[in-house]
């Protein structure tokens, strides 16, 4: 046996030794990293295009900021979890139907509150003429992720603000999480997962498109289509899913060990005054997240609920409507204080009457008979 694995191995546990599905930090971690969105967000909101990005983006030189880092970690979080997900799932209908559960009913609501309920009152439009905007564009480019247009912006909505008619910029990643559902699935039904260095081979030449993409200016095809106006960007958050995916495959492969967790923590502030943090993130964050999310056991956490989609989906609108409505009488702290109040708010009721009895819904596929495909169990997996 090399030392470098006796190191490993030693006073060490592997991801699967260390999990516990129902006490780890994940629903507080990403909580923190929905807060972190709106955080970010709250400069271009707040100040206009123009100003300097977050805290996080004058220490690394603006190479990463707080929001897209939360992107990023909120990918390797669904990529753990949904791979986990697809296979305890009774079969496709089952996986896609609590997927849908966990995404759309929320989104809906949020959509539709902003646009139909607050939108006429913060608009210079009379409310025919609001109506008869792109209300109805908006809202069904947004329930439909997309797939039919982009239309992320309602005319002469929010009209005295930097950002002018925009109504959710965060919803833009959902798409790139629908669709590596989609493609998960796809992998499933290929035997790509089950055969575990098939999933292995894929990431790796992911991993590939998106170095060639950071160093060279990799050329990759652009359409009008969904996910394909953005290849670049659906690319790296497709290889985050998967390199969380790929430890949940191998989590009984893999060793948690505090040596390794401190040695990612100084790659990657050493790579911010290297200039090779978008390098040095995709070979260490993964590890250095999902460790963080798994050893820290903090299940009274979730009894109360699980509020970072509402906090992720309902912050940009209510940034937008705070500014609008106090405009230039208060600063920039009041802006992000009174935000995070109002959205935490909106986020707990969200989880409330929406998407917890959503949820419960999932109990009805353990009632239906799926004529499709049948997951095999985790132990297949090992």
């Amino acid at each position: 046996m090399s030392g470098l694995k006796q190191i490993m191995i030693s006073n060490s546990k592997t991801f699967f030794e260390v999990y516990d599905r129902n006490n780890n930090a994940f629903d507080m971690t990403r909580l923190i990293l929905a807060w972190l969105v709106l955080y970010s967000h709250s400069y271009p909101l707040f100040y206009g295009p123009e100003r300097l990005g977050d805290v996080l983006a004058r220490l690394t030189g603006n190479q990463i900021d707080f929001g897209s880092l939360a992107v990023i970690c909120f990918f390797v979080i669904s990529g753990f979890l949904v791979t986990q997900s697809i296979l305890n799932s009774k079969g496709y209908i089952d996986y896609f139907f609590k997927r849908s559960l966990r995404i759309f009913p929320a989104l809906i609501a949020a959509a539709v509150i902003f646009s139909v309920a607050v939108g006429p009152f913060l608009s210079d439009l009379k409310l025919k003429e609001y109506f008869n905007s792109t209300v109805g564009k908006y809202i069904i480019d947004t329930i439909t992720l997309n797939i039919t247009g982009f239309q992320s912006t309602i005319n002469d909505v929010f009209s005295i603000n930097p950002y002018p008619s925009a109504i959710n910029g965060s919803a833009w990643s959902l798409k790139h999480e629908f669709a590596c559902y989609i493609i998960l699935a796809l992998l499933y039904f290929f035997f790509i997962i089950k055969h575990k260095l098939l999933l292995l081979c894929t990431t790796a030449t992911v991993f590939i498109l998106v170095i060639l993409n950071i160093s060279n200016g990799f050329y990759l095809h652009q359409s009008d289509f969904w996910i394909f106006i953005e290849p670049a960007q659906f690319t790296k958050l497709l290889f985050y899913f998967f390199a969380g995916s790929l430890f949940y495959v191998f989590r009984e492969k893999i060793y948690y060990n505090n040596r390794f967790v401190l040695l990612t923590t100084i790659l990657i502030i050493l790579s911010i005054k290297t200039n090779t943090l978008q390098y040095a993130m995709l070979i260490c964050l993964p590890y250095l997240l999902l460790s963080i999310c798994i050893r820290i056991k903090f299940s009274s956490f979730s009894k109360y609920g699980d509020f970072s989609y509402g906090m992720y989906i309902y912050a940009f609108p209510t940034q937008q409507s705070v500014l609008y409505v106090f405009s230039d009488k208060i600063n920039f702290i009041g802006f992000v204080s009174v935000s995070t109040l109002v959205t935490l708010i909106l986020a707990i009721l969200s989880w409330k009457f929406i998407e917890e009895p959503a949820l419960r819904l999932k109990k009805l596929t353990s009632r239906m008979k799926f004529s499709s495909q049948q997951f095999a169990v985790e132990k297949s997996m090992r």
